[in-house]
């Protein structure tokens, strides 16, 4: 969720998502002759680049305000930005370990909380000094030093936060809150709200890769989307579904790294050790009802691995899940809805 973005860290995420943007083009192919065509805007904020498409109504008036809502959200979930809630309560007063939170932020941290504890803690949004010392933004980015890294998970424990209706208390006054496994997801979810509010039943959006369907195709045909192949072009697809009134959100290794000395380092970090997740995993796609739980489950599924994650994915209800492995092996889960190529 940084405001400033080093060229690296936005060529990736502008490929992961010049392809989604491609694929979610595709969609009126299957249906939607009878209905007006849908209309279409895209922005960059949350330092990644935004779709949405409405379907029905495709009433063009509604893009505008529809992204400047979309938008106000930087003002809570931003790490870099000074006027953000998120910066503010993470740049506290020495002492102040109390603060009383926004029923937006109050909400995602909750949330966030309650995966961290069905996960064991691979999902830990009390890593923020940690990911801080991961220079993916910048023009020559180098991994930190193992004692920078020591000293900074001295600070991180999701489970030594308290959250009690609004008002968080942390540990210590070093904590830092990093949000970026959960913020996008929660985001697209109350857009896909407020899109309701005024009387939309068709939409697609698309939030840097968190794809949210609203409801089905107008002609009822579901969404048909596609999981990319990891590190392969923008038209190559490692499998499809289709969707109806769901998110599909994927993680993966190609989405944000670097390599310096040889060694290649991505940015799903493992909250044990504060280094990148090493188990075997390249991507992990998660398809729900709410993106901001499948935002979340990605990320967790991704640091448990294939095995804990999966077995996490079928002791859920209505959740699936797609995991790749580094030697393009596909594992789907139980229920999953698409193909795999």
């Amino acid at each position: 969720m940084s405001d400033h973005s080093g060229s690296i860290y936005y060529k990736c995420k502008l490929l992961f998502c010049t392809f989604l943007v491609f694929a979610a083009a595709l969609l009126p192919l299957s249906g939607c002759s009878r209905k007006a065509e849908p209309v279409s805007r895209t922005d960059f904020m949350f330092d990644t680049v935004v779709t949405l498409t409405l379907y029905d109504p495709a009433d063009e008036s509604l893009l505008g305000e529809a992204l400047a809502y979309c938008r106000s959200f930087e003002q809570i979930f931003s790490r870099t930005n000074s006027e953000s809630e998120l910066y503010r309560i993470n740049h506290r007063q020495p002492g102040e370990r109390t603060l009383q939170l926004s029923d937006d932020l109050s909400s995602a941290i909750s949330s966030a909380l309650a995966w961290a504890h069905l996960s064991d803690g691979a999902l830990d949004i009390s890593m923020g000094r940690v990911v801080s010392l991961w220079d993916f933004q910048g023009e020559d980015p180098k991994p930190p030093s193992s004692e920078e890294v020591r000293l900074a998970l001295q600070s991180s424990g999701w489970d030594r936060l308290r959250l009690e209706g609004n008002m968080l208390t942390f540990p210590n006054d070093t904590m830092e809150l990093d949000l970026g496994a959960v913020a996008k997801g929660y985001i697209a979810d109350r857009l896909k709200d407020w899109l309701k509010q005024r009387g939309v039943a068709s939409a697609l959006i698309n939030l840097g890769g968190n794809l949210l369907c609203l409801g089905s195709q107008p002609d009822g045909a579901p969404f048909h989307l596609g999981i990319q192949k990891p590190f392969g072009t923008v038209s190559e697809l490692a499998g499809t579904c289709a969707v109806k009134d769901q998110s599909m959100v994927t993680s993966g290794t190609y989405q944000r790294n670097f390599t310096s000395m040889g060694v290649t380092y991505h940015h799903l970090l493992n909250p044990e050790t504060g280094w990148p997740s090493e188990n075997g995993l390249v991507s992990v796609t998660i398809l729900t009802s709410s993106s901001a739980d499948a935002d979340a489950l990605s990320t967790a599924c991704f640091i448990l691995g294939k095995e804990k994650g999966m077995a996490l994915i079928e002791s859920l209800p209505d959740t699936e899940a797609v995991f790749i492995g580094e030697n393009s092996e596909t594992t789907a889960s139980s229920g999953w809805p698409g193909q795999m190529r």
